[in-house]
């Protein structure tokens, strides 16, 4: 049922991402609204596997953006993993965990978006890059963060109405 219900607001969030969220812009850099979501469903302790929702978020980025599945779908696997391992560590301050994997999942999106444009050639100055895109893109997505991670939980007391009442 997680599953299936990541499914569909992974797609909803995707296509609201695509058509309203990239035109909505600071300098040059825009909400990653997917990368909040599962850094969001990460952050919840009563999920017992977000793999599915990793693996749905990775495919639907390769798909809609310029960057391919083959990039995508590693770089949020790599955050899926971090995010495990910051919840089996720090368990008892999610919203740190949530802030530091916001950070960390959006300087590496970025670190792998400029390497595949490196590598196809694409003459960037550095500076720029990290001032236009890469930091209002970071202050976005830290303003946005907890408004999903409130609508997230949300539907993960829905999804995980025992996890309540412990």
């Amino acid at each position: 049922m997680g599953t299936l219900i990541g499914l569909i607001l992974l797609s909803l969030a995707l296509m609201f991402q695509s058509a309203v969220l990239a035109n909505v812009t600071l300098l040059h850099g825009a909400v990653d609204l997917i990368l909040l979501i599962v850094v969001s469903w990460l952050s919840r302790d009563e999920v017992e596997n977000p793999w599915a929702w990793i693996i749905i978020a990775g495919t639907g980025m390769g798909l809609i953006s310029q960057i391919p599945v083959w990039l995508t779908l590693p770089a949020y696997a790599l955050i899926g993993l971090i995010g495990v391992s910051l919840r089996r560590r720090i368990w008892q301050v999610p919203l740190f965990s949530l802030f530091l994997l916001t950070f960390t999942g959006t300087l590496l999106l970025h670190l792998i978006t400029i390497i595949l444009l490196f590598v196809e050639g694409v003459s960037l100055n550095l500076g720029e890059a990290f001032n236009q895109v890469t930091l209002p893109t970071l202050v976005l997505n830290m303003l946005v963060v907890v408004p999903v991670y409130s609508v997230v939980s949300e539907i993960s007391a829905l999804l995980y109405p025992d996890a309540l009442d412990e």
